[in-house]
């Protein structure tokens, strides 16, 4: 278990629920395959089946949860058709015009037709709730797959009062500075990757991927007043990522000493192993999140 994004969320009090309260409240909210009827379901399901129906797993301190997704897929273009299909065999029948109202009725039924033989897609947002820390980490992509988690999880947990983490720092600006001297702060290397933006909605983007950072050409992007927007860092020789511009780190890779750890663990069985990476990847997360944060000027104070 390796996370490759982290979307960041403090707890605003002290998280108290045992693993067997944790549970119960997520009951309220269980994942359910859709009915034949329904385009769409979203719920907790078990992370670790192997070992437990509980919808959360308790380890090394925190727990790990799982939230399901399931949407059918039913192409607007597949609906339309047949809809088109009825629509002309009717006015040829009928000798008439098939009105606006009509249509929409006919392609509700066709709808409704169609759903129980539509193919179906699941999606699982993996996140973790660390009490000791006060963190929620989400492995998303984006914030609004991360945000969808720790929405459902505030619907089920009535005590439970989170929110995005924010620095006193600008990333932008931050990291632009750490470019512009070539001085990333301790503990932390530029890599070579990064993305530069003019300031403004349409302003110009310039993508720099497996080039040195300190070439002439990227000097002359940051002297024409582009600003970084994602920088790729390697922290303490032991994570690699993309920062961005809106805090969130992504393209995240545990390096070959915390890999070499995990395959030195002893593990006998799959879910030893899982429970092994696991382990390891949340004890490196919680002594690199502060570093961030204290590189980036520290944590912003929630409203």
């Amino acid at each position: 278990m390796w996370f490759k994004n982290l979307q960041l969320f403090r707890l605003q009090a002290a998280f108290e629920l045992d693993p067997a309260q944790v549970d119960e409240a997520l009951r309220k909210s269980q994942f359910q395959p859709c009915g034949k009827m329904e385009m769409s379901s979203i719920g907790f399901r078990t992370p670790r089946s192997q070992q437990s129906d509980s919808l959360v797993y308790p380890i090394a301190g925190c727990f790990l949860i799982n939230l399901a997704a399931e949407e059918k897929i039913l192409p607007g273009s597949v609906v339309k058709e047949v809809v088109n299909t009825r629509v002309a065999e009717i006015e040829e029948q009928q000798d008439r015009k098939v009105g606006k109202k009509e249509r929409r009725d006919l392609t509700e039924r066709v709808t409704e037709e169609l759903l129980p033989r539509a193919f179906s897609r699941i999606r699982s947002t993996w996140a973790y709730i660390d009490p000791a820390n006060r963190w929620i980490v989400v492995d998303a992509a984006s914030p609004k797959k991360a945000e969808e988690v720790v929405e459902w999880l505030r619907k089920s947990i009535d005590t439970l009062r989170a929110s995005p983490v924010r620095t006193e720092g600008n990333p932008t600006m931050v990291m632009t500075g750490w470019l512009q001297t070539a001085e990333p702060p301790s503990g932390f290397t530029i890599d070579d990757d990064c993305e530069l933006k003019t300031p403004g909605d349409e302003g110009a983007v310039v993508r720099c991927s497996r080039q040195d950072l300190n070439a002439a050409e990227v000097r002359n992007h940051l002297d024409a007043g582009k600003l970084v927007t994602k920088l790729a860092l390697t922290w303490d020789d032991c994570l690699s990522f993309v920062l961005t511009e809106d805090l969130q780190v992504k393209k995240l890779a545990f390096l070959d000493m915390l890999q070499e750890q995990a395959k030195d663990s002893g593990a006998d069985t799959a879910e030893e192993q899982f429970d092994a990476n696991f382990t390891i990847m949340s004890g490196e997360v919680a002594k690199f999140l502060p570093d961030l944060l204290d590189v980036l000027g520290g944590e912003a104070a929630t409203a």
